[in-house]
């Protein structure tokens, strides 16, 4: 059995954390997108044969939250232009197998186009065709086989479309363990995705300190490139840990990711997936006990009140953009007020905090100090 094929028998943990995170946030992406626009585009350029043993791969997913979302009376009466799902593989049985898989699967306003054709042909195609209309927001799913399929450059450019948001994975691993060789004697691809993705001098030593901090930099060097919100997710299994990246130009796609993942994840970095209880949740008030997430919240909230007062909407967007969810920021908030440490000033006839994506778009309502 090849490779591909081994890869698509069955899936991993980390795979169906990795759809599971996809299925929550396009259905809400979907949503909002289609209430406030009336159609988009969604692309599925590493589409694969559909399904993964008895499971259901990224674009039976996608259709089958196309299909309760369009079905909302709310959404129905808002659909103005047809939704495209665009699915392409370099794998000629693999379309075959989507095209079977979607051909059985009617959606009313929804097309299926299914083209073979590898990575470059497909940007080629979706940054140089009409497929994508300027005003018509697009969602790219980029789940390659191999870290050597999605070279920066390309992504740049896909990125760079109007209206357009990114889910990207890497497999983290299979990169992280290269990279402390001598460049020289590394494997090509290897070379090349660490030379753009990362701004580290290649010497063969301790190049990054763990796979956590080779995520980070990738990070940095997506958010300087392309002057996005880059939100990372690493999902953690032991021997294998593999990244997802949300990159979008929309604060509210940043907050929504930061939710969804936080939700059952160890860390707001990094969720394991053996011997971790999903059940607890982030945000819990200990009034004893500080968690590392908790020390680095309170480090860059009081660093920021050095220069001067935040409203609420301002301390939404900081916590957001160090990827802290609400829950966990109005708790570790609270405890830094109980522990004096910060004050507020309440700017109207409020008694919350109100942070949050709701208010971003009202008048501050609450100013925080530091005491």
């Amino acid at each position: 059995m090849s490779n591909n094929k081994r890869f698509f028998s069955d899936q991993s943990e980390i795979t169906k954390l990795k759809l599971l995170f996809f299925e929550n946030y396009i259905e809400s992406y979907l949503y909002k997108i289609l209430y406030n626009f009336g159609s988009c585009r969604l692309f599925d350029p590493f589409c694969g044969p559909g399904r993964a043993g008895d499971n259901l791969g990224s674009p039976l997913v996608l259709l089958n939250k196309l299909r309760k979302v369009v079905a909302t009376p709310t959404i129905k009466n808002h659909l103005k232009f047809e939704i495209i799902l665009f699915c392409s593989d370099s794998d000629k049985s693999n379309i075959a197998s989507i095209e079977k898989e979607t051909a059985a699967i009617k959606i009313e306003n929804v097309k299926v186009i299914c083209k073979n054709q590898t990575f470059d042909e497909f940007h080629d195609f979706v940054t140089k065709s009409k497929i994508a209309p300027s005003k018509t927001p697009k969602f790219i799913f980029l789940d390659p086989f191999g870290y050597s399929q999605i070279p920066l450059n390309k992504i740049e450019q896909l990125a760079a479309l109007p209206n357009c948001e990114i889910l990207l994975f890497v497999p983290l691993m299979d990169i992280y363990r290269f990279s402390n060789q001598d460049p020289t004697a590394m494997e090509k691809g290897s070379r090349v995705f660490l030379e753009t993705y990362t701004n580290r001098a290649m010497t063969g030593g301790k190049t990054f300190t763990n796979p956590q901090d080779l995520m980070m930099v990738i990070n940095i060097t997506l958010k300087t490139k392309l002057n996005k919100y880059v939100r990372p997710m690493m999902f953690d299994a032991g021997s294998r840990k593999n990244c997802l990246f949300l990159i979008t130009k929309n604060i509210k796609g940043l907050i929504l990711a930061n939710e969804l993942f936080c939700k059952g994840s160890d860390t707001r970095l990094n969720t394991k997936i053996t011997g971790v209880d999903k059940n607890t949740s982030q945000g819990k008030l200990d009034l004893e006990v500080d968690t590392v997430d908790e020390v680095e919240f309170k480090g860059i909230i009081t660093k920021a009140l050095e220069n001067g007062k935040l409203n609420n909407i301002e301390m939404t967007k900081l916590y957001a953009e160090n990827y802290f969810c609400q829950t966990s920021a109005r708790a570790y908030l609270t405890k830094l007020i109980k522990k004096d440490i910060i004050g507020l000033t309440r700017l109207g006839k409020t008694s919350q905090l109100c942070i949050g994506a709701t208010n971003l778009s009202s008048e501050p309502k609450v100013e925080f100090y530091l005491k």
